[in-house]
């Protein structure tokens, strides 16, 4: 590269002691590294003041003299320097901002990295584009240093657990606030009747510009009374004056199931099983006067393999056009696409539409005005049952007995045993269910339409005041819709039935804000913040289920001969808040940052309900400094913050005192339901935060360091109280935990050798997590969990598992005092493991070589683990007798002196083998090759041959390889750590075109 950079050099000063230097024009095209024209440019004689700016359409022209150096420059983007030489064209390419000088969207403004005391994070659009997943918060898993990211479900359209540096809360909620082109939204689960949704998979992540995580009190206190958990900020593109640009793309795909260690018993094996099972239990296997008892060998003509009909093979379909262009008046962007996703688990899928329409007017040199706007329809299919069903699929698959075939006999059908579907229903013990049936004779469908946008005006009032107000609305109505057939097991008694669920969601927020920028003697530069804001949200249900249909083409609710369920109900809470942030910087070198938002909040008592949140930031840009003179250096900054944040995230009506009606005798009446706590206020959490951000090596090598310690207090709980007030718990303000950590991020130009390049991106987090108090010092057991002093949040709680006797086959357990003991009774509970992750990391490596790159990204997810709840039922030791087992119970205890951890199988087993202990405890952590993707950009003069600007073509795949010791499904669980047969997450592969024009 140097050579040739060289020689380069060498001809051109050759050419030119041969020219007389005379003046002559220099024309081209400016393009940013994803070919989009710029406007706008300043392209600048170095050394003079003459120069011009780029057109609409990226073009220019400049009268230069042979040899002289032409500077080009644009917001957002690192200045270029070239040499004209004798050239009469010159095109330029600018590549993204400096490290330190890259715009970021920041709570109700932009700043730059340079500028900043926070802790931020920001992904840009290139992480979201073309990955084949619904929701972009599965795209961030990885992504962002200290930000936990888990599945809880691979089904299409499935929720998402999002952690910001550890736990928040006990019984409030720890999901961040988002916050979508300045409307805060809602997130997570918002369906009734499905098992899982995602409100986010409403969102195109091909239409986000970036996201930015504001992670501690400096970057987040703004947003107050919501920002304990951390704030997520999602910007939508825009379009840039210009020529109208159309982006095609397509993309299709297939999904498997990985290749996990899990499986069931076929028929000989269980058959086997479970005569083994009857005579250790004292039973003959072949008399045939005992039903209960008799299982004689299986014939080899029936082997049905439940679990594997419960999967099939996915496929992924996504279309999708944008436009973007406009004027120095108007700029757009507007989008529409369709996505159609089938999940690897059968009657499961998803089929999404979205369109986006983003207007930008400047209707005069001091107004400027814009609409931001999404609207999305979506359709989920579910498994039935939820999962707690053995007509799912993924259930009944694990349990069904392979002895029971799935169609009727000639015999059945003949009989009506079938009730003329085909299907076999002679499953005892399973109550009649066949899985593959329950596809045939049921249904769940929700169908999902959201609204989210905003219109807002900005007015210049004065030289440095601009007056900004927006109105932001989101409005989500989910339909759900789900069918039992009278011929299904579940509704052959009810004449089938049909369950309606309307529900409708409806945010809005206004906010009105004063932003003052002014600098002064050159060196002083200060900006303020000023603004109000008022939300309002509420929520309203209804549902409706009706029986006895004639027929089972009729599925509407008044088809039904009568409606046997019916239920409504209808709330609401709103928020109002003042807030306030001042910036000050003395020649960019020094920073200081202060903000204070006071809010109130409907969900608190009336003693309670305001509250006050602050923070103060500063930084220090030591390479500026005179005195600092290190080479290899070009930025290095020392930031730290502390502030307050609080959490809201409660029931609407935690601290008042409720009635719940209904009838007795028939009349109708009502009863106290809840005690009222008129000073229940805000959980606040308190965080210090010290990093620094440094790049080094002429770019080469960028990065940050931060250590933090986050304090909850006054945390929100549900502390039990003396029945003697007729009631068992009280939500109050009480107790304390901390989550303290570290994060670590690095991006690298490993080798630059001409049009080769290899680059890095790595990040990692470690997070410790402590209640440090709780009301009286006092435990709080949750089931197999626990809260308790000194302990992370949630820790399990269970006896300790000691393995099997090889004498007996029994099991065993200790005691507190680590004494083996021979029954489950005498085994004492203790804190065995911790369900949520303390080290979390990603590794991007991109290899290019001219137009044809490979990316390669690895997730890690280590130091949890899983209570796997659905071993006590698929590892049951025989006391789930006649049900299917984990092949895991092939390695069962049968003789004196056999050494297992699996115990001897006895038919009615009530050894206490397979109760929650240790036994069910796993290691969660999983190495995961999340995405590889090889793509390929058209040289742009092919592109254009065929009037194209651009052409990219890849192909990718997704979740390729998962590193476990996991024995189950998938050890992506979710944040509470619990499996019991969750949806796995898929393998998929696409491959995908994207055109520009």
């Amino acid at each position: 590269m140097l050579m040739k950079k060289f020689f380069f050099s060498l001809m051109v000063c050759l050419f030119a002691l041969t020219q007389v230097h005379a003046q002559r024009t220099v024309s081209g095209k400016v393009t940013d590294d994803t070919g989009e024209t710029l406007p706008g440019v300043n392209v600048v004689i170095k050394g003079t003041t003459t120069g011009t700016t780029t057109d609409l359409d990226g073009n220019y022209r400049l009268q230069v003299n042979d040899g002289d150096i032409l500077i080009y420059s644009f917001v957002g983007f690192e200045a270029q320097e070239i040499n004209a030489g004798t050239r009469s064209v010159i095109d330029v390419t600018m590549g993204g901002a400096t490290e330190l000088q890259e715009v970021v969207v920041v709570g109700y403004g932009e700043s730059t990295t340079k500028k900043l005391t926070g802790s931020i994070d920001k992904v840009d659009a290139k992480k979201f584009e073309q990955v084949p997943l619904p929701s972009f918060d599965n795209i961030l898993q990885g992504n962002v240093a200290g930000l936990n990211v888990q599945g809880t479900s691979g089904m299409p359209g499935g929720a998402t657990n999002v952690r910001l540096r550890g736990i928040g809360s006990i019984n409030a909620g720890s999901a961040p606030l988002y916050v979508l082109d300045g409307v805060p939204i809602n997130v997570g689960d918002l369906s009734r009747d499905q098992q899982t949704a995602n409100a986010l998979a409403s969102l195109n992540p091909n239409d986000i510009e970036n996201v930015t995580v504001l992670k501690d009190a400096s970057a987040a206190a703004i947003y107050g009374s919501r920002a304990a958990n951390g704030v997520i900020i999602i910007t939508t593109k825009k379009g840039k004056p210009g020529q109208t640009k159309f982006t095609l793309r397509v993309q299709q795909g297939v999904s498997e199931r990985r290749d996990d260690p899990f499986d069931v018993m076929n028929s000989a094996q269980f058959t086997e099983y479970m005569r083994e099972a009857v005579v250790n239990a004292g039973g003959n296997p072949d008399d045939a006067g005992s039903a209960s008892t008799y299982y004689p060998i299986a014939p080899d003509t029936v082997d049905t393999p439940w679990l594997d009909l419960a999967f099939q093979d996915g496929s992924l379909k996504s279309y999708e056009l944008s436009a973007s262009g406009g004027d120095d008046k108007t700029r757009f962007f507007i989008s529409g696409s369709f996505l159609d996703q089938e999940g690897i688990a059968v009657q499961t899928q998803l089929e999404r539409f979205t369109s986006r329409f983003n207007i930008d007017h400047s209707a005069t040199e001091k107004l400027t005005f814009g609409v931001n706007l999404t609207i999305a329809n979506a359709k989920q299919n579910g498994r039935y049952g939820a999962g707690t069903s053995f007509g799912d699929p993924i259930y009944g698959g694990m349990y069904l007995s392979p002895l029971y075939r799935i169609y009727a006999t000639q015999e059945q059908i003949d009989n009506g045993e079938d009730r003329g579907t085909g299907f076999n229903f002679n499953t005892p013990g399973f109550s009649n269910h066949n899985h593959v049936a329950t596809q045939a004779l049921s249904s769940n469908v929700a169908n999902t339409f959201r609204t989210t946008g905003k219109v807002y005006l900005n007015y210049d009032l004065l030289e440095g005041l601009t007056f900004n107000q927006s109105v932001g609305l989101d409005m989500v109505r989910i339909n759900e819709d789900s069918w039992t057939s009278q011929n299904h097991p579940d509704g052959v008694n009810d004449g089938g039935f049909v369950t309606a669920v309307s529900t409708f969601n409806r945010d809005y927020v206004i906010t009105s804000t004063l932003n003052y920028n002014t600098s002064f003697n050159d060196v002083h530069n200060i900006t303020v913040l000023a603004g109000n804001e008022f939300q309002s949200a509420n929520r309203e249900s209804i549902d409706v289920t009706a029986n006895n249909f004639p027929s089972d083409k009729l599925r509407t609710i008044n088809s039904g001969a009568e409606n046997f369920g019916y239920g409504a109900f209808g709330t609401e809470w709103s928020i109002w808040g003042i807030f306030s942030r001042v910036n000050y910087n003395f020649d960019e070198r020094y920073f200081v940052d202060v903000s204070v938002r006071r809010d109130g909040s409907s969900r608190f008592g009336a003693n309670n309900r305001f509250a006050t949140f602050y923070s103060v930031g500063a930084g220090w840009n030591i390479v500026d400094e005179s005195f600092f003179n290190v080479s290899f250096v070009d930025q290095l900054k020392l930031r730290g913050s502390w502030g307050t944040s609080g959490n809201q995230s409660i029931d609407n009506f935690a601290s008042r005192g409720l009635y719940q009606f209904g009838s007795y005798d028939g009349q109708s009446v009502s009863f106290p339901s809840q005690l009222d706590n008129p000073d229940l206020t805000w959980e606040q959490s308190q965080q210090v935060d010290i990093g620094i951000d440094y790049s080094l090596f002429q770019g080469r090598l960028n990065g940050s360091i931060d250590y933090y310690n986050k304090e909850t207090t006054d945390m929100l709980l549900e502390v039990p109280i003396s029945r003697t007030t007729g009631f068992e718990e009280l939500d109050q303000n009480l107790g304390t935990m901390v989550n303290k950590g570290w994060e670590f991020t690095l991006s690298s130009v490993n080798l630059q050798m001409g049009d080769f390049s290899w680059a890095t991106d790595f990040n990692i987090s470690v997070n410790d997590n402590e209640i440090t108090s709780l009301p009286e010092g006092a435990d709080i057991p949750d089931g197999n969990n626990i809260q308790r002093v000194g302990e992370s949040v949630n820790s399990w709680y269970m006896p300790v598992y000691a393995g099997v006797n090889p004498a007996n086959g029994a099991p065993l357990w200790y005691d507190e005092d680590g004494n083996v003991v021979t029954a489950y009774g005498q085994a004492d509970r203790q804190i065995v493991g911790n369900p949520v992750a303390n080290v979390l990391s990603g590794l991007t490596n991109t290899f290019q070589y001219k137009g044809l790159s490979l990316s390669a990204f690895l997730f890690l997810s280590h130091g949890n683990d899983v209570y796997r709840s659905v071993s006590r039922f698929i590892n049951s030791d025989g006391s789930r007798f006649g049900r299917n087992q984990s092949t895991e119970q092939l390695r069962r205890w049968q003789q004196p002196g056999d050494i297992t951890d699996v115990p001897i199988i006895k038919q009615g087993n009530t050894d206490g083998g397979n109760n929650a202990s240790t036994r069910q405890i796993h290691d969660g952590s999983f190495l995961r090759l999340r995405n590889v993707t090889v793509a390929y950009n058209l040289p742009a003069n092919m592109a254009s041959k065929m009037k194209l600007t651009s052409v990219r073509i890849y192909a990718q795949g997704q979740n390729v390889k998962t590193w476990t010791k996991y024995p189950g499904l998938d050890p992506e669980v979710g944040i509470d750590g619990v499996d019991f047969g969750l949806y796995p997450q898929p393998r998929s592969y696409t491959v995908g075109i994207d055109i520009g024009f």
